[in-house]
Protein backbone atom coordinates (compact mmCIF):
# COMPACT_ATOMS: atom_id res chain seq x y z
CA UNK A 1 0.00 0.00 0.00
CA UNK A 2 2.60 2.40 0.88
CA UNK A 3 4.44 1.50 -2.76
CA UNK A 4 1.55 2.37 -4.26
CA UNK A 5 0.57 5.49 -2.51
CA UNK A 6 3.96 6.77 -3.69
CA UNK A 7 3.47 6.04 -7.20
CA UNK A 8 0.24 7.68 -6.49
CA UNK A 9 1.97 10.72 -5.11
CA UNK A 10 4.31 11.08 -8.54
CA UNK A 11 2.15 12.50 -11.59
CA UNK A 12 2.31 10.51 -14.59
CA UNK A 13 1.77 13.14 -17.08
CA UNK A 14 4.70 16.18 -16.92
CA UNK A 15 3.64 19.27 -16.28
CA UNK A 16 4.17 22.16 -19.48
CA UNK A 17 6.36 24.15 -17.09
CA UNK A 18 8.39 20.83 -16.38
CA UNK A 19 9.57 20.41 -20.26
CA UNK A 20 12.40 23.12 -21.64
CA UNK A 21 11.45 25.15 -23.89
CA UNK A 22 13.99 25.78 -26.86
CA UNK A 23 13.71 28.04 -29.77
CA UNK A 24 14.00 26.77 -33.49
CA UNK A 25 17.46 26.38 -34.51
CA UNK A 26 18.30 28.90 -37.04
CA UNK A 27 20.21 27.77 -40.27
CA UNK A 28 23.75 29.01 -38.78
CA UNK A 29 23.33 27.26 -35.32
CA UNK A 30 21.97 23.76 -37.09
CA UNK A 31 25.63 23.43 -39.44
CA UNK A 32 27.36 24.12 -36.14
CA UNK A 33 25.61 22.00 -34.06
CA UNK A 34 26.52 19.45 -36.94
CA UNK A 35 29.71 20.35 -37.52
CA UNK A 36 30.95 19.41 -33.89
CA UNK A 37 29.81 16.24 -34.02
CA UNK A 38 32.20 15.46 -36.78
CA UNK A 39 34.70 17.93 -35.49
CA UNK A 40 36.05 17.62 -31.86
CA UNK A 41 38.00 21.07 -31.73
CA UNK A 42 38.73 23.98 -34.04
CA UNK A 43 42.57 24.04 -33.27
CA UNK A 44 42.38 21.03 -34.81
CA UNK A 45 39.82 21.64 -38.04
CA UNK A 46 42.40 24.64 -38.27
CA UNK A 47 45.57 22.81 -37.89
CA UNK A 48 44.57 20.46 -40.99
CA UNK A 49 44.03 23.74 -43.08
CA UNK A 50 47.54 24.32 -42.50
CA UNK A 51 48.25 20.94 -44.43
CA UNK A 52 49.42 19.38 -41.45
CA UNK A 53 48.29 16.19 -39.99
CA UNK A 54 45.84 16.74 -37.15
CA UNK A 55 45.19 14.14 -33.42
CA UNK A 56 41.99 14.26 -33.93
CA UNK A 57 40.70 11.33 -35.88
CA UNK A 58 37.27 12.23 -37.31
CA UNK A 59 38.82 15.68 -38.32
CA UNK A 60 41.67 13.84 -40.51
CA UNK A 61 39.09 11.55 -41.84
CA UNK A 62 36.78 14.52 -42.53
CA UNK A 63 39.45 16.11 -43.82
CA UNK A 64 40.44 13.42 -46.28
CA UNK A 65 36.64 13.29 -47.54
CA UNK A 66 36.82 16.72 -48.84
CA UNK A 67 40.39 16.15 -50.31
CA UNK A 68 39.15 12.68 -52.06
CA UNK A 69 35.54 13.05 -52.12
CA UNK A 70 34.87 9.41 -50.54
CA UNK A 71 31.40 9.46 -50.39
CA UNK A 72 31.28 9.81 -54.23
CA UNK A 73 34.35 8.05 -55.16
CA UNK A 74 34.19 4.33 -54.54
CA UNK A 75 37.90 3.42 -55.14
CA UNK A 76 39.06 5.53 -51.83
CA UNK A 77 38.75 2.72 -48.89
CA UNK A 78 38.89 3.92 -45.38
CA UNK A 79 39.00 1.06 -43.43
CA UNK A 80 38.31 1.91 -39.17
CA UNK A 81 39.61 -0.43 -36.33
CA UNK A 82 41.13 -0.66 -33.08
CA UNK A 83 44.82 -1.31 -32.41
CA UNK A 84 45.39 -3.80 -29.49
CA UNK A 85 41.56 -3.28 -29.03
CA UNK A 86 42.25 0.13 -27.30
CA UNK A 87 43.27 2.99 -29.37
CA UNK A 88 41.30 4.17 -32.31
CA UNK A 89 42.84 4.63 -36.06
CA UNK A 90 42.10 3.81 -39.51
CA UNK A 91 43.79 3.28 -42.70
CA UNK A 92 43.09 4.84 -46.29
CA UNK A 93 44.24 3.23 -49.76
CA UNK A 94 43.09 3.34 -53.35
CA UNK A 95 41.55 -0.11 -53.94
CA UNK A 96 43.28 -1.49 -57.10
CA UNK A 97 46.73 0.38 -56.66
CA UNK A 98 47.47 -1.14 -53.34
CA UNK A 99 47.71 -5.06 -52.47
CA UNK A 100 45.05 -6.49 -50.49
CA UNK A 101 47.15 -9.67 -49.22
CA UNK A 102 49.87 -6.96 -47.47
CA UNK A 103 47.17 -5.19 -45.69
CA UNK A 104 45.00 -8.62 -44.67
CA UNK A 105 48.08 -10.83 -43.88
CA UNK A 106 50.98 -8.17 -43.05
CA UNK A 107 49.34 -4.70 -41.16
CA UNK A 108 45.86 -5.06 -40.05
CA UNK A 109 46.41 -8.31 -38.41
CA UNK A 110 49.63 -7.22 -36.36
CA UNK A 111 47.40 -4.15 -35.60
CA UNK A 112 44.83 -5.49 -33.99
CA UNK A 113 46.61 -8.26 -31.95
CA UNK A 114 47.07 -7.28 -28.43
CA UNK A 115 50.32 -9.52 -27.69
CA UNK A 116 52.22 -7.28 -30.15
CA UNK A 117 51.51 -4.10 -27.67
CA UNK A 118 52.26 -5.39 -23.90
CA UNK A 119 55.58 -3.73 -24.08
CA UNK A 120 54.25 -0.09 -25.51
CA UNK A 121 53.99 2.61 -23.09
CA UNK A 122 53.03 6.38 -24.30
CA UNK A 123 50.64 8.26 -25.79
CA UNK A 124 51.51 7.78 -29.94
CA UNK A 125 52.40 4.21 -30.76
CA UNK A 126 53.65 5.17 -34.40
CA UNK A 127 57.68 4.39 -33.84
CA UNK A 128 56.56 1.05 -31.55
CA UNK A 129 54.50 0.29 -34.70
CA UNK A 130 57.64 1.22 -37.09
CA UNK A 131 60.03 -0.87 -34.59
CA UNK A 132 58.29 -3.65 -33.44
CA UNK A 133 54.47 -4.82 -35.19
CA UNK A 134 54.87 -4.07 -38.62
CA UNK A 135 57.77 -6.00 -40.68
CA UNK A 136 56.81 -3.98 -44.48
CA UNK A 137 60.67 -2.97 -45.50
CA UNK A 138 59.71 0.81 -46.64
CA UNK A 139 57.23 2.42 -44.02
CA UNK A 140 58.08 6.67 -43.55
CA UNK A 141 56.38 9.15 -41.39
CA UNK A 142 55.04 12.59 -42.19
CA UNK A 143 52.75 15.27 -41.20
CA UNK A 144 52.02 16.86 -44.88
CA UNK A 145 49.05 16.26 -45.93
CA UNK A 146 50.60 17.05 -49.65
CA UNK A 147 53.15 14.19 -49.56
CA UNK A 148 49.87 11.65 -47.47
CA UNK A 149 47.66 12.50 -50.66
CA UNK A 150 50.69 12.04 -53.36
CA UNK A 151 51.37 8.79 -51.30
CA UNK A 152 48.01 7.44 -51.41
CA UNK A 153 47.55 8.16 -54.75
CA UNK A 154 50.66 6.32 -55.59
CA UNK A 155 49.47 3.07 -53.99
CA UNK A 156 50.51 3.50 -50.95
CA UNK A 157 48.98 3.05 -47.78
CA UNK A 158 48.61 5.81 -44.62
CA UNK A 159 47.92 4.84 -41.22
CA UNK A 160 46.28 7.65 -38.85
CA UNK A 161 46.15 7.12 -35.05
CA UNK A 162 44.07 9.06 -32.42
CA UNK A 163 46.52 11.58 -30.88
CA UNK A 164 49.55 11.28 -32.98
CA UNK A 165 50.13 14.31 -35.49
CA UNK A 166 51.73 12.66 -38.49
CA UNK A 167 50.89 9.54 -39.83
CA UNK A 168 52.34 6.32 -41.45
CA UNK A 169 53.18 5.62 -45.84
CA UNK A 170 53.28 2.12 -45.67
CA UNK A 171 54.57 0.68 -48.74
CA UNK A 172 51.63 -1.79 -50.20
CA UNK A 173 51.82 -0.81 -54.16
CA UNK A 174 50.67 -3.98 -56.13
CA UNK A 175 48.81 -2.83 -59.05
CA UNK A 176 48.87 -4.53 -62.34
CA UNK A 177 51.97 -3.81 -64.59
CA UNK A 178 53.73 -5.32 -67.97
CA UNK A 179 56.21 -7.75 -67.63
CA UNK A 180 59.83 -7.36 -68.75
CA UNK A 181 59.20 -8.06 -72.48
CA UNK A 182 62.11 -7.78 -76.09
CA UNK A 183 62.36 -3.88 -77.48
CA UNK A 184 60.37 -3.21 -80.46
CA UNK A 185 62.14 -0.17 -81.94
CA UNK A 186 65.94 -1.11 -80.78
CA UNK A 187 65.86 -4.98 -81.95
CA UNK A 188 69.50 -6.17 -81.84
CA UNK A 189 71.26 -9.78 -82.42
CA UNK A 190 73.84 -9.71 -80.14
CA UNK A 191 73.42 -7.73 -76.34
CA UNK A 192 70.50 -7.89 -74.40
CA UNK A 193 66.95 -8.19 -75.15
CA UNK A 194 65.18 -6.87 -72.34
CA UNK A 195 63.28 -3.40 -72.80
CA UNK A 196 61.87 -0.99 -70.27
CA UNK A 197 58.16 -1.03 -69.32
CA UNK A 198 56.07 1.90 -68.24
CA UNK A 199 56.23 1.30 -64.67
CA UNK A 200 59.33 3.76 -63.14
CA UNK A 201 60.71 1.24 -60.49
CA UNK A 202 60.98 -1.54 -62.45
CA UNK A 203 63.03 0.45 -65.08
CA UNK A 204 65.12 1.89 -61.93
CA UNK A 205 65.91 -1.79 -61.13
CA UNK A 206 66.84 -2.92 -65.02
CA UNK A 207 69.12 -0.07 -64.42
CA UNK A 208 70.48 -1.29 -61.09
CA UNK A 209 70.84 -4.52 -62.19
CA UNK A 210 73.66 -3.48 -64.58
CA UNK A 211 75.37 -0.82 -63.06
CA UNK A 212 75.86 -1.84 -59.43
CA UNK A 213 77.65 0.76 -58.14
CA UNK A 214 77.59 3.08 -54.67
CA UNK A 215 77.83 6.44 -56.86
CA UNK A 216 74.65 5.64 -59.01
CA UNK A 217 72.27 8.71 -57.62
CA UNK A 218 68.29 8.69 -58.61
CA UNK A 219 66.53 11.73 -57.86
CA UNK A 220 62.69 12.00 -57.93
CA UNK A 221 61.33 15.03 -59.14
CA UNK A 222 57.63 15.97 -59.49
CA UNK A 223 56.05 17.50 -62.31
CA UNK A 224 52.29 18.58 -63.29
CA UNK A 225 50.02 19.81 -61.09
CA UNK A 226 46.94 18.24 -61.67
CA UNK A 227 48.29 14.38 -62.90
CA UNK A 228 51.66 14.56 -60.40
CA UNK A 229 53.29 12.93 -62.29
CA UNK A 230 56.71 11.84 -61.32
CA UNK A 231 60.03 11.18 -62.86
CA UNK A 232 63.88 10.11 -61.89
CA UNK A 233 66.74 11.60 -62.88
CA UNK A 234 69.98 9.36 -63.18
CA UNK A 235 73.74 10.12 -62.91
CA UNK A 236 77.02 8.72 -61.97
CA UNK A 237 77.84 10.92 -58.97
CA UNK A 238 81.53 11.79 -59.24
CA UNK A 239 81.37 11.99 -63.23
CA UNK A 240 78.55 13.86 -64.13
CA UNK A 241 79.04 17.69 -64.33
CA UNK A 242 77.31 18.97 -61.59
CA UNK A 243 76.23 21.92 -63.65
CA UNK A 244 74.89 20.04 -65.85
CA UNK A 245 72.70 18.36 -62.89
CA UNK A 246 71.61 22.06 -61.43
CA UNK A 247 70.65 23.14 -65.03
CA UNK A 248 68.22 19.85 -65.66
CA UNK A 249 66.64 20.14 -62.34
CA UNK A 250 65.56 23.93 -63.01
CA UNK A 251 64.61 23.20 -66.15
CA UNK A 252 61.71 20.20 -64.96
CA UNK A 253 60.95 22.32 -61.64
CA UNK A 254 60.09 25.11 -63.95
CA UNK A 255 57.80 23.09 -65.78
CA UNK A 256 54.41 24.99 -65.01
CA UNK A 257 51.38 22.83 -66.38
CA UNK A 258 48.32 20.61 -65.10
CA UNK A 259 48.90 17.50 -67.36
CA UNK A 260 52.09 15.89 -68.37
CA UNK A 261 52.33 12.68 -69.98
CA UNK A 262 55.21 10.94 -70.54
CA UNK A 263 58.93 12.02 -72.06
CA UNK A 264 57.48 13.20 -74.91
CA UNK A 265 56.00 15.98 -72.99
CA UNK A 266 59.39 16.28 -71.10
CA UNK A 267 61.48 16.71 -73.39
CA UNK A 268 59.84 19.37 -75.26
CA UNK A 269 60.06 21.97 -71.98
CA UNK A 270 63.58 20.84 -71.65
CA UNK A 271 64.91 21.39 -75.12
CA UNK A 272 67.02 24.24 -75.59
CA UNK A 273 65.94 25.04 -79.52
CA UNK A 274 62.36 23.94 -80.12
CA UNK A 275 61.85 24.74 -83.63
CA UNK A 276 64.88 22.59 -84.50
CA UNK A 277 64.41 19.59 -86.61
CA UNK A 278 66.90 17.46 -85.43
CA UNK A 279 66.57 15.61 -82.04
CA UNK A 280 68.28 17.49 -78.92
CA UNK A 281 68.08 14.49 -76.46
CA UNK A 282 68.51 10.76 -76.99
CA UNK A 283 65.42 8.11 -76.65
CA UNK A 284 65.54 4.49 -75.57
CA UNK A 285 63.89 1.52 -74.58
CA UNK A 286 67.13 -0.73 -73.62
CA UNK A 287 68.34 -0.62 -70.32
CA UNK A 288 71.98 -1.25 -71.54
CA UNK A 289 72.54 1.60 -73.68
CA UNK A 290 70.85 3.51 -71.01
CA UNK A 291 73.82 2.37 -68.64
CA UNK A 292 76.32 3.07 -71.51
CA UNK A 293 74.74 6.81 -71.39
CA UNK A 294 75.54 7.52 -67.65
CA UNK A 295 78.71 5.57 -67.50
CA UNK A 296 79.71 8.38 -70.22
CA UNK A 297 78.42 11.14 -67.65
CA UNK A 298 75.03 11.74 -69.49
CA UNK A 299 72.09 12.62 -67.08
CA UNK A 300 68.95 10.04 -67.90
CA UNK A 301 65.57 11.10 -67.21
CA UNK A 302 62.75 8.65 -66.37
CA UNK A 303 59.51 9.15 -66.37
CA UNK A 304 56.42 7.40 -65.36
CA UNK A 305 54.42 5.42 -67.75
CA UNK A 306 56.31 5.18 -70.61
CA UNK A 307 58.87 2.87 -71.34
CA UNK A 308 61.32 5.15 -73.02
CA UNK A 309 63.87 7.40 -71.68
CA UNK A 310 65.81 10.06 -72.70
CA UNK A 311 69.42 11.43 -71.97
CA UNK A 312 71.15 14.78 -71.63
CA UNK A 313 72.61 16.27 -73.61
CA UNK A 314 73.03 14.87 -76.94
CA UNK A 315 75.05 15.53 -79.91
CA UNK A 316 74.73 14.48 -83.85
CA UNK A 317 77.38 11.97 -83.29
CA UNK A 318 75.55 10.44 -80.89
CA UNK A 319 72.44 9.91 -83.36
CA UNK A 320 74.52 7.84 -85.60
CA UNK A 321 75.61 4.75 -82.95
CA UNK A 322 73.29 1.99 -82.29
CA UNK A 323 73.14 -0.58 -79.04
CA UNK A 324 74.46 -3.25 -80.75
CA UNK A 325 77.98 -1.25 -81.61
CA UNK A 326 79.04 -2.12 -78.34
CA UNK A 327 78.92 -6.04 -78.14
CA UNK A 328 81.04 -5.99 -81.65
CA UNK A 329 84.41 -5.90 -82.15
CA UNK A 330 86.21 -2.53 -83.19
CA UNK A 331 87.37 -2.72 -86.37
CA UNK A 332 83.35 -4.07 -87.45
CA UNK A 333 82.03 -1.38 -85.91
CA UNK A 334 83.85 1.18 -87.12
CA UNK A 335 82.72 0.09 -90.54
CA UNK A 336 79.48 -0.12 -89.51
CA UNK A 337 79.65 3.80 -88.74
CA UNK A 338 81.20 4.75 -91.31
CA UNK A 339 78.79 3.30 -93.59
CA UNK A 340 75.83 4.66 -91.80
CA UNK A 341 77.36 8.21 -92.69
CA UNK A 342 77.97 6.70 -96.07
CA UNK A 343 73.97 6.19 -96.61
CA UNK A 344 73.47 9.47 -94.76
CA UNK A 345 75.11 11.77 -97.47
CA UNK A 346 73.90 9.49 -99.86
CA UNK A 347 70.19 10.12 -98.75
CA UNK A 348 70.67 13.91 -98.54
CA UNK A 349 72.42 14.02 -101.84
CA UNK A 350 70.90 11.62 -104.28
CA UNK A 351 67.25 13.20 -104.53
CA UNK A 352 69.27 16.59 -105.76
CA UNK A 353 71.91 15.07 -107.73
CA UNK A 354 68.91 12.92 -109.69
CA UNK A 355 66.66 16.22 -110.23
CA UNK A 356 70.10 18.37 -111.71
CA UNK A 357 70.76 15.20 -114.04
CA UNK A 358 67.09 14.84 -114.99
CA UNK A 359 66.17 18.26 -116.00
CA UNK A 360 69.66 20.24 -116.65
CA UNK A 361 72.21 18.03 -117.35
CA UNK A 362 70.93 15.15 -120.10
CA UNK A 363 74.56 14.76 -121.75
CA UNK A 364 75.55 13.09 -117.80
CA UNK A 365 72.81 10.51 -118.09
CA UNK A 366 73.32 7.64 -120.81
CA UNK A 367 71.46 7.17 -123.52
CA UNK A 368 69.45 4.22 -122.94
CA UNK A 369 68.49 5.24 -119.39
CA UNK A 370 67.38 8.72 -120.96
CA UNK A 371 65.19 7.39 -123.36
CA UNK A 372 63.70 5.15 -120.49
CA UNK A 373 63.33 7.69 -118.33
CA UNK A 374 61.62 9.80 -121.56
CA UNK A 375 59.36 6.88 -121.73
CA UNK A 376 58.21 6.81 -118.49
CA UNK A 377 57.20 10.29 -117.73
CA UNK A 378 55.46 10.31 -121.05
CA UNK A 379 53.13 7.48 -119.27
CA UNK A 380 52.61 9.95 -116.42
CA UNK A 381 49.24 11.00 -115.68
CA UNK A 382 50.37 14.41 -113.76
CA UNK A 383 52.24 17.39 -115.78
CA UNK A 384 56.24 16.73 -115.55
CA UNK A 385 58.53 19.26 -115.49
CA UNK A 386 60.13 19.91 -118.95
Amino acid sequence: MKIFKKLKQQPLIKKKSDHCTKKPLTTDKWNESKNKTKFSSTAAVNKTKNNMVSTNLSTNIEYLNQRFHIYESEQIIIREFNIAKEINSFIIFVSGMADNAILNELVIPQLMNEDNFKQFCGDCPLDYIVKNVISINKITDTKEYEKIIQGILSGLTALFVEGCDRCLLIESRGFEKRSVEQPITESAIKGSHEAFTEDLSTNLTLIRRIIKSEKLTVKNIPFGKTNNSSCSLVYLRGVTNKKLIHEVEKRINSIDVDFALGNGFLEQYIEDRPFSLLPQVLNTERPDRTASFIMEGRIVILTEGTPFVIAVPATFMDLTHTSEDYFLRWPYGLFVRILRFIALFISFLLPGIYVALSLFHHEMIPTSLLMTMIDTRGKCTFSCIN
